[in-house]
């Protein structure tokens, strides 16, 4: 006579998921044991000495969408303690009961669980951009617009930018663009993170735009005349200092002066007749300018007037 041995099992069991590992962030770790909520059993004919054995599974569009078994999870509860768990993605979980004796696990590919779903808020990648473009003049900063560009994007989504790692205060929109043009300076990193909604409140932070800036040149204007004073029609010369490889363009009261009176940085001419604003715009090979204005003074007289001598005077001994 043999006896043959089965190991049975009844039932196995369901497992509960804590509520606050529902939704987690891509990267979160399970903060919490998956607990059991119906003990599994054993089938009362199963032979004498059988023990309910386990095996924890995972599936997610990583593992093909297939049950995979987790290493080392091997208890009647999912222990995070012992086995840590990272979601990156959407994500069911369940365990496996055997009724085993003697190494023979029955049935053969066990027996599931209820699967526990984790739903991982997407990742919004943000990425930035900046118009009109990172090197800029000093006098243009206040004309960037940095505009963050997400996806999976959800209205009830919130921003907030930084500049070298500190808040920028009142900058918590899609865009931000500085109020004044030392709002940044040359080599400042800019970056935006992206926030969830609660209850996950996921962030994620954009890659660091680095900011370079050129400085403005200096435009200065002077005279050869004496308190910038000349008469009416008098040659005056005007001279901007030179700034390496910049251009010089010449405006006398608001009109282009003749190319033939500009030579380089100078300007001479005679055509001034009456008070006279001279413009110097100076702009440097990166394109950034600066501009000076220097008033010309003209004292100007209307009539000589004329004189009377006294009669008694006219004839003198």
């Amino acid at each position: 006579t043999i006896t043959v041995l089965v190991p049975l099992l009844a039932t196995a069991g369901t497992i509960t998921l804590n509520a606050a590992d529902a939704v987690l962030c891509p990267g979160d770790t399970i903060a919490n044991d998956i607990t059991v909520n119906a003990a599994a059993t054993l089938n009362g004919a199963a032979s004498a000495g059988s023990a309910l054995t386990y095996q924890w599974q995972i599936r997610n569009s990583g593992t093909g969408n297939l049950w995979q078994d987790i290493v080392g999870a091997t208890t009647d509860l999912f222990d995070v303690s012992v086995t840590p768990l990272n979601i990156t993605e959407d994500t069911q979980i369940r365990r496996l009961t055997y009724a085993s004796l003697n190494g023979v696990d029955c049935p053969v590919n066990g027996q599931p669980s209820n699967a526990v779903s984790i739903d991982v808020e997407e990742d919004r990648s943000p990425t930035v951009t900046v118009n009109p473009g990172t090197s800029v003049c000093r006098d243009g900063v206040d004309g960037l617009v940095f505009t963050v560009n997400t996806i999976n994007t959800e209205a009830t989504d919130t921003y907030q930018w930084y500049r070298n790692g500190g808040v920028i205060a009142g900058a918590t929109n899609t865009t931000y663009s500085p109020a004044l043009d030392t709002d940044i300076n040359g080599g400042d990193t800019i970056t935006v993170i992206v926030t969830t909604a609660a209850p996950d409140s996921c962030t994620s932070t954009s890659a660091g735009t680095v900011i370079n800036i050129t400085p403005d040149p200096v435009a200065n204007l002077t005279s050869n005349a004496t308190a910038d004073t000349i008469c009416a029609g008098d040659t005056i010369v005007i001279t901007a200092d030179p700034v390496a490889g910049a251009t010089y363009a010449f405006e006398l009261n608001g009109a282009v002066v003749p190319a033939a009176d500009v030579v380089g940085n100078v300007y001479t001419t005679s055509a001034i007749t009456q008070e006279s604003t001279v413009e110097v715009t100076v702009t440097n090979p990166s394109g950034c300018s600066d501009t000076e204005t220097i008033t010309v003074l003209v004292p100007l007289l209307a009539t000589a007037g004329t004189i009377t001598l006294n009669a008694a005077d006219a004839v003198l001994c």
